[in-house]
């Protein structure tokens, strides 16, 4: 079942004269109509809902929970109620609105044209990289510098493109931004040209490796980069196992010539890796030119219980 509200129909209906595009006319722009979410209540079977530049008045609970598209461009709100159950929603598409935060009940959904959208509840959240490591962050560059760059950052997520300064990416645990920069910085130990690198985890049996800190230095090779997500891979060579880190957001040059370093901070305290394995370290992108790969990493010390010594 699927209901699409005709607003351009009500609001002659309701102002009595004809209403030009509703792209340029003020009450679309500005929500002048209001609708009583009890209007929906006996449509439980609705799967399709495209309520375009509507306000809804009313408890979220009685939108049907089945619904698997939702199209609302003009959504008034920076927030999509908790008592709108999307656990169904396989679409969602709300062009023109002000959302900024999705509570994410839904295993598998595609956000569309989200401009704004800045976080979805335990999926991506989005900071500004003041808020990223920021000791590493100072040791590696000026930070006044940095605020004052703006960048491209395409979100596949919502399939939008915007210009931004440097903003912290936050993917489940993994966190990581992008910047301008020419080549991996000296602090990063291990260094490689190319998408893949490869090295040896310390020998040290009182150390525990609590996460890896990534550097790839890229630049644009075409236009596929907006065609698939960019994906980390860290695989234990000693052991063969493979972890993934598919990335939801990607910094793009402005031309061909510009160069962006790509900071990952990857926690793997609970992964498998021990004192002396051999790791490698590779991106797999289209549209992208590696130029560098930097990794460092960094250990803890092993707590030692006294029945383990």
């Amino acid at each position: 079942m699927c209901l699409t509200i005709d607003l351009q129909r009500l609001l002659e209906e309701k102002y009595g004269k004809t209403v030009a595009n509703h792209s340029k006319n003020p009450f679309f722009m500005s929500n002048e109509l209001d609708i009583e979410t009890k209007a929906f209540a006996k449509m439980q079977r609705l799967t399709l809902l495209q309520p375009d530049y509507i306000k809804v008045k009313g408890d979220y609970k009685n939108i049907p929970k089945g619904l698997i598209w939702l199209c609302w461009h003009g959504f008034p709100k920076e927030y999509l109620s908790t008592d709108l159950d999307i656990s169904r929603l396989v679409v969602l598409e709300m062009r023109n609105n002000s959302l900024k935060h999705v509570w994410h009940n839904s295993k598998e959904c595609i956000i569309f044209g989200c401009e704004k959208l800045t976080e979805v509840e335990d999926v991506i959240k989005l900071e500004p990289i003041e808020n990223f490591e920021v000791e590493q962050i100072e040791s590696l560059f000026d930070m006044n510098s940095i605020r004052s760059i703006e960048l491209h950052i395409y979100n596949y997520i919502t399939d939008t493109n915007k210009v931004t300064t440097p903003q912290v990416f936050y993917n489940s645990s993994i966190t990581s931004c992008f910047v301008f920069g020419s080549e991996v910085p000296i602090l990063f130990e291990y260094r490689s040209k190319g998408s893949q690198i490869y090295f040896s985890l310390s020998q040290n049996p009182s150390e525990k490796v609590s996460w890896l800190n990534l550097c790839i230095v890229y630049s644009l090779a075409s236009q596929e980069i907006f065609e698939f997500l960019p994906s980390v891979h860290i695989v234990n060579e000693t052991k063969q196992l493979t972890w993934f880190y598919f990335s939801s957001f990607i910094g793009i040059p402005k031309s061909n010539s510009n160069i962006i370093l790509w900071l990952i901070h990857w926690p793997v305290k609970d992964y498998q890796m021990e004192n002396g394995d051999l790791v490698s370290c590779k991106l797999l992108s289209s549209g992208l030119d590696i130029k560098e790969f930097g990794v460092t990493y960094v250990s803890e010390k092993k707590v030692i219980r006294e029945d383990d010594s």
